[in-house]
């Protein structure tokens, strides 16, 4: 096995040297050729023999040692320009090589690899992000790789996966990784923030849906919580399920985990006036289950301070007993019009009420 390594080290750096690997490379093609997409799979490959990065990596045997060593080496030695990295952690968070091959196998899915090692390379690739987070150079690029990781974890994840030992301790070092990269994307790029979050709010697997991107949206939402501010960035969320690529089940996910985190807290008024508009457009959306979803997170902003014209359009909305709210349900896009003509003359002043949605 460690002649085979090494074997996949010696023809990957011969393949690099033709292609330019790092240099010539760009990393915006869609396609590759049979060079690069063999070069990228011995990558995987020998990455992932390097032992010690999943939870059942507990193989402490002298040939698992040796293995693991071989590995380390022959990839360290993927540095085309000669530079040494002190580290596997250090190469795969700052070569130009590791982040090309991350993205085309887990961003972009150019070329499909064999599924086992794929799994343990994501794992490679998560803890090294885990443990250099606090001295990497440029965090914002590297919390776009480790989303994609994450995602493609949890993409893997089914009901059958809860019956491991080791489900709940990769679940919390994934959610780790979403607080930390999550928080990046939040204060450095809020489109990145939005993608992110709708990427892992619309995973297919129930399970990681449940356990892992819930947990991670509701520590985003209550990050800088206060006792009058249980949510402040909660426009940022629902800003999310406006994006164009946005799937109904990341909305339904998306707004679920909002109305859990408003349960029993209360909102400024400077965030409930900022959902308003994003909220009324997406009453507009074709699927009635996602504007259940909205009418149902909406009941449960409890404004701290009130104000009687944001308290007015909540209430209007999300009154059980309006008939306003049943049209909504029905036929958002049909209603909505009729739905803030309504609003607005059930007001004192309805010029006021009129001038102040405008300036929103």
């Amino acid at each position: 096995l460690t002649s085979c390594i090494g074997i996949c080290g010696v023809v990957a750096k011969l393949i690099g040297d033709e292609i330019n690997v790092g240099g010539g490379m760009d990393a915006r093609d869609d396609d590759l050729d049979q060079l690069t997409e063999l070069y990228c799979k011995l990558f995987l490959a020998v990455g992932a023999h390097i032992n010690g990065m999943t939870a059942t990596d507990n193989d402490d045997s002298d040939l698992t040692t040796k293995v693991s060593e071989v590995a380390s080496e022959e990839f360290l030695s993927f540095a085309k320009d000669g530079s040494v990295s002190s580290s596997v952690e250090e190469f795969i968070t700052s070569s130009h090589i590791a982040e090309y091959v991350l993205e085309q196998c887990f961003s972009k899915k150019s070329f499909e690899a064999p599924a086992l090692l794929q799994g343990r390379f994501v794992w490679l690739a998560l803890h090294a992000h885990s443990e250099l987070y606090e001295n990497l150079s440029s965090r914002i690029d590297a919390a776009y790789r480790v989303i994609d990781l994450v995602a493609f974890q949890m993409n893997s994840y089914s009901k059958e996966s809860t019956k491991s030992e080791s489900f709940e301790m990769e679940a919390r070092f994934l959610l780790q990784n979403c607080d930390n990269y999550l928080s990046v994307l939040k204060s450095e790029d809020l489109d990145g923030f939005g993608n992110a979050i709708m990427k892992l709010a619309s995973s297919p697997s129930v399970v990681s849906v449940d356990s892992i991107a819930k947990p991670a949206i509701i520590s985003q939402l209550t990050s800088n919580a206060s006792k009058t501010n249980a949510t402040p960035d909660l426009v940022r969320l629902v800003h999310a399920c406006l994006r164009p690529e946005a799937s109904k089940d990341g909305i339904i996910h998306i707004l679920k985990s909002a109305k859990a985190a408003l349960e029993g807290g209360k909102v400024s008024n400077e965030v409930a006036t900022e959902c308003i508009v994003p909220a009324f457009a997406l009453l507009s959306h074709h699927v009635r289950e996602v504007r259940e979803s909205l009418i149902e997170m909406l009941e449960n902003i409890n404004i701290a301070k009130k104000d009687e014209k944001v308290s007015l359009i909540y209430d209007k909305v999300t009154n059980k007993s309006s008939p306003l709210r049943s049209s909504l349900l029905m036929d958002g896009v049909g209603t909505l019009p009729q739905a803030l003509s309504q609003i607005v003359l059930s007001f004192a002043q309805p010029a006021d009420l009129q001038s102040f949605l405008i300036k929103q």
